[in-house]
């Protein structure tokens, strides 16, 4: 009964701090869950990972290869790594429907709600990241700016049910208790414990997210700044517990990472580094030159000064060199954010069809102002104050995590939009850094105008920040929701098609085939298997009939999954009056596998006569309204449904054909050049008499069809 007893004295003695965190928590599911009145849920890869946590809710273990996915080869192996993933979000369904069995519509709900539960613990550990760093006010505004940044409550908002809505915990759990183990210097039972659970927690992170490999590297850094640090300022005897207790964390997490990744995650951390930091070309030499400067400046301090210094004097110049190294590592940061000399841009930019054509690889820094905005001032100011912060308090060297943390993620969040989620968090702790040094401020000078402006501005800050969180979420519905026409052939294509049919699709529906339509498909966002890529490419652009027909034959799909933007993927000619000008569309990208189309022997002159442009149409009174191009009813009528040998009219001064077609429903229209008209895709799309032997179309609403392949076509 006292034991009990004194449990509740100490929750009533928290009672503040639990509500605070409440209201925190509360806050942050809030703006995440706007999402949750939506049927489906957010993105492509969501989908993936659900199906996978289906598969094991359904049969209790993973199968070896995924059975709806890439079925002409078997399938794609189920990855052993990030499992952890799965397992954990299958274990809580299991938990909070009692041990139910299965049900797709309940697990929809769960598949909604988790990512914006994840998110909400982040915030809250956030607080305790925070307040073993400076104290409960800077833990406060590390939750509470964590709740509300946009791009970190983009990656955690209702449905977006990937592995780093979870690893973002795991990250933030271990840091709390590495901080926690390092800022004694003992080797005291809590010490050595809270060691030993950074070790597990970070392991944890390995086996959820594989973009894990972000703590070794600063692990690295931190060990080689923090080592300076505390010998410069606490002595050598200090040196003794800081490599111990560091090195129970690194091994306990090379442990546990070794049964996710084995020796991998060593060779990663290389990858993650060469690919997305500028280290080739001009851009490494200046690096290395710029190095080499700052270590030899090091060295002269350290080796080469006056012999008459003492020990401690020479530690206080350590020190200095310390902060003046901190200092010029936010010189290359600057370097390269603005480019410095021409030498980085061209180290981001990418070689690869995959990469110059998917989203996530663009260029990340315009889409700073919506997801950062005004809060993007905190981690610029942080890192200016953190080495002054570092090097003016004795016992401080934790914060070097919090620099290396913000530099590391604001790089990769400038030049990949791919990496743009992960500086969120970043942003937050930024922010818990300049409230710790604006609280030593209002105790010294409280009364002051200064103090009380810049509560006034932090103010502003953390109400335009949950503005702009809110508003961010509200203008980002799941993308299944704004394209009705997809979500409507999938629930056909589950209703009305066999549960074993394949079909032949482009990559980028994948995930939501084989998720709503549940049905199984040649390609996925994975991109696992770029032949395939390359092939359905090929098909859709291929003028030759019998190399077309060995492609299709090669994966022997039951349908073909088709929308208009695979046609208009191919346009690659642009009249502009008389002069004919040729782009680089993504459909012979992937077709030849190559961004350098002009040194494909012939292809430039061909791709003169690929010209297609679909059209949505309305009806008036008067006629119809084609994307501002205006026909009459007896003009619509005129217009062929299937394919056509002669031209409807010139352009281009003559030089350029081209057809016009129309859907037999009136809903559009297409306009197609010479090459296009006897593409695949098009004579498929518009009926052609000669191929209706082989392929008979089976769905059409709005701007997608669904083409049944006759056993006929195999024979």
């Amino acid at each position: 009964m006292s034991s009990n007893n004194a449990f509740l004295s100490k929750i009533w003695e928290k009672r503040h701090t639990i509500f605070l965190l409440l209201i925190i928590f509360i806050i942050a599911f809030i703006i995440r869950g706007h999402n949750l009145k939506f049927d489906l849920f957010f993105g492509f890869d969501s989908y993936y990972h659900a199906r996978m946590v289906a598969l094991l809710l359904e049969q209790g273990f993973l199968p070896q290869f995924d059975p709806l996915a890439y079925y002409y080869v078997g399938g794609s192996p189920v990855p052993t790594t990030g499992l952890f993933f799965w397992y954990f979000s299958a274990a809580l369904y299991k938990v909070f429907t009692l041990n139910a069995p299965y049900s797709k519509e309940l697990w929809i709900q769960f598949v909604k709600i988790l990512p914006a539960l994840f998110g909400s613990l982040t915030a809250i550990a956030m607080y305790f990241f925070g307040k073993e760093l400076y104290g409960k006010h800077a833990g406060y505004g590390m939750a509470l700016f964590s709740a509300v940044v946009p791009s970190f409550v983009y990656r955690t908002m209702a449905g977006f049910f990937e592995e780093d809505s979870l690893g973002f915990l795991w990250l933030i759990i271990g840091f709390t208790f590495f901080f926690r183990a390092m800022k004694k210097l003992d080797f005291s039972k809590e010490s050595l414990i809270n060691a030993l659970l950074a070790g597990i927690f970070f392991g944890i992170m390995s086996w959820t997210w594989e973009f894990f490999v972000i703590v070794p590297i600063i692990w690295i850094l931190y060990f080689f700044f923090g080592s300076i640090n505390i010998y410069a300022k606490q002595g050598a005897e200090k040196l003794k517990p800081f490599v111990g207790l560091f090195a129970i964390s690194f091994l306990v997490f090379t442990f546990m990472t070794f049964f996710s990744w084995g020796f991998e995650w060593i060779s990663r951390i290389f990858n993650v580094t060469i690919g997305n930091l500028p280290l080739e070309g001009g851009a490494s030499l200046f690096l290395l030159l710029f190095g080499l400067i700052i270590f030899g400046f090091f060295a002269f301090i350290l080796f080469f000064g006056s012999a008459k210094d003492s020990v401690e004097k020479r530690r206080k110049s350590l020190n200095l060199i310390s902060m003046i190294l901190l200092y010029a590592a936010f010189g290359v940061i600057l370097m390269i954010l603005f480019d410095f000399g021409g030498l980085f841009s061209s180290q981001f930019e990418s070689g690869t069809v995959l990469g110059a054509t998917i989203g996530e690889e663009s260029f990340g820094g315009t889409t700073f102002g919506y997801k950062y905005n005004m809060l993007l001032l905190f981690p610029l100011l942080a890192l200016i104050i953190i080495p002054f912060h570092v090097f003016r308090n004795k016992k401080e060297h934790l914060s070097v995590i919090i620099f290396f943390w913000i530099a590391l993620s604001l790089i990769g969040a400038f030049y990949k939009l791919k990496f743009t989620y992960l500086f969120g968090l970043p942003v937050a702790a930024s922010a818990g850094v300049i409230l710790n040094q604006f609280f030593v401020l209002w105790k010294k000078r409280s009364n002051t105008l200064e103090v009380k402006f810049i509560a006034i501005f932090f103010a502003f800050l953390l109400i335009g920040g949950v503005a702009a969180g809110s508003y961010f979420v509200t203008k980002r519905p799941p993308t299944i929701e704004t394209q009705q026409n997809w979500k409507n052939v999938f629930e056909w294509m589950k209703n009305e098609t066999p549960e074993d049919a394949t079909f032949f699709n482009w990559w980028d529906k994948g995930h939501w085939l084989t998720f709503i339509g549940e049905r199984k498909a040649s390609l996925d966002n994975r991109n696992y298997d770029f032949q395939g890529d390359s092939d359905f490419a090929r098909f859709t652009i291929e003028t030759n009939e019998t190399e077309a027909f060995k492609i299709l034959k090669k994966y022997k799909p039951d349908y073909l999954l088709f929308d208009s933007t695979l046609m208009q993927s191919q346009t690659s000619a642009i009249v502009n009056g008389d002069n004919i000008s040729i782009t680089s569309p993504s459909m012979f990208l992937y077709a030849y596998d190559t961004l350098n189309l002009s040194s494909v022997p012939g292809l430039p002159q061909k791709m003169q006569g690929y010209l297609a442009a679909y059209l949505p149409c309305g009806e008036s009174v008067n006629g119809f309204n084609c994307r501002g191009n205006f026909l009459t009813h007896d003009q619509m009528e005129n217009l062929p449904t299937t394919i056509a040998q002669n031209p409807t009219s010139l352009i281009a001064g003559g030089r350029l054909p081209v057809f016009y077609y129309r859907e037999e429903n009136n809903s559009s229209i297409a306009v197609v050049g010479p090459e296009s008209n006897k593409s695949m895709l098009v004579r498929i799309w518009f009926n052609d008499p000669s191929l209706s032997q082989y392929f008979e179309q089976v769905y059409f609403k709005d701007d997608i069809k669904v083409f049944k392949v006759k056993e006929e076509f195999y024979q």
